[in-house]
């Protein structure tokens, strides 16, 4: 029964208590249903994980949080309800890095636990501070500080306390096809026309799709040996030729590694990626991009914007972040912008200037990775209004 329908019933004329008019009443009573529902969601509008969903957008712009691409509304959900919490840490590190980690939530599936997932660097000429988060780290935990003196950041001789750079770490994860044999059989092109270098045809090995095309082939031991190959290290696969054999870029690669064959696996990065080489078939060079794209069945939204609003968001007013860096360098221990390496190796060595500068009419460039050419430089938090000046405040 309506549970309003005895109340209307009561107030009900005579007349209309019979079969037809009890129908017609029926009909006020439903309404007075539904507006007691409507007012009782009205009065949990505001309550996370107590209202209707369609409600979040507006409990989170209420928040002033953002959910992030793989965020689900459960986790959300949990997230809106902490949001005083939250902000009574705002303009510390810590508030900054777990809000990014909060919204890079469930887009690294497959990466090792043990990775870095997101930094910030930052300190003076004395001792450099580290604060990073690691894959496997739980939301909200507090982030891995580290001091480390002397000093190991130098970006560009100069050390301003008030400047730090937040770093996104990108790592790739297996996709299961391994084997143990494979040949670096040829140096070459790509197959697009007029390029002739650069690139080096692998074959020996087995399982291969068109899917791998954008994907990484990570080389180590030589077959059967716990001897590294001079050819170890990471691969963008720009061409799949067959089942057995791909084409890589590998400028510096040795052709035919003198060891023979070597063990191998396929990898691939689960939510950022490198932007196809210049010379591959599907390169776009001068597009004005970062180096970066978003990896298969990810969002098209632009995750450097979005890291970037929640840094000038949650950051310190006297807090300037002259770069957002995306590193496809990082181990587990050191390699490259880790607490455990040095200025020089794996950290800028002071002279990062600017991005690079021209020399007899050459572009010569400063900024190099010390580990992974792919690593790219973001725009920080500094902004250019009618000026050529960055206002870094």
């Amino acid at each position: 029964m309506p549970r309003h329908r005895e109340s209307v019933a009561l107030l009900s004329p005579p007349f209309l208590l019979g079969p037809n008019g009890s129908r017609y009443m029926t009909v006020f009573a439903n309404g007075c249903n539904y507006l007691e529902d409507k007012i009782r969601d009205a009065s949990k509008a505001h309550m996370p994980g107590q209202s209707d969903p369609s409600a979040i957008p507006f409990q989170a712009a209420d928040r002033l949080l953002i959910q992030g691409p793989s965020e689900t509304s459960a986790q959300f959900t949990a997230r809106l309800s902490g949001s005083l919490d939250a902000w009574a840490r705002a303009g510390s590190r810590y508030a900054v890095l777990s809000q990014v980690q909060a919204y890079l939530t469930n887009i690294f599936p497959g990466v090792a636990a043990n990775l870095p997932e997101i930094g910030i660097v930052g300190g003076n000429a004395t001792y450099t501070t580290w604060d990073q988060y690691l894959i496997g780290s739980a939301l909200g935990a507090e982030p891995n500080h580290v001091r480390v003196t002397p000093q190991n950041w130098n970006w560009d001789g100069a050390f301003h306390p008030w400047r730090n750079w937040f770093i996104v770490y990108l790592s790739t994860a297996p996709v299961g096809i391994t084997g143990t044999a494979a040949t670096f059989a040829s140096a070459g092109g790509s197959g697009v026309t007029g390029v002739t270098s650069g690139f080096v045809t692998v074959t020996g090995m087995s399982g291969l799709t068109a899917d791998q095309v954008q994907q990484y082939i990570e080389v180590g031991f030589y077959t059967g040996t716990a001897i590294f190959s001079v050819n170890a290290g990471s691969y963008q696969i720009v061409s799949v030729l067959s089942a057995t054999s791909c084409i890589i870029a590998a400028p510096t690669a040795t052709v035919p590694d003198p060891g023979g064959t070597v063990e191998w696996s396929i990898r691939k990065y689960p939510y950022m990626k490198p932007a196809p080489v210049c010379g591959a078939p599907d390169a776009v060079c001068g597009s004005g991009s970062v180096g970066v794209v978003m990896a298969d069945g990810m969002s098209a939204a632009d995750p450097v914007s979005s890291i970037r609003s929640l840094i000038v968001r949650w950051k310190s007013g006297s807090t300037y972040y002259q770069n957002i860096i995306f590193s496809f360098g990082a181990t587990a221990f050191a390699g490259e912008f880790s607490p455990a390496s040095s200025a020089g190796a794996g950290n800028p060595p002071g002279t990062w200037t600017t991005y690079g500068h021209n020399v007899g009419g050459v572009w010569v460039a400063l900024r190099v990775p010390p580990v992974s050419p792919f690593t790219c430089f973001a725009i920080g938090t500094g902004r250019c209004v009618q000026c050529s000046q960055e206002n870094v405040t």
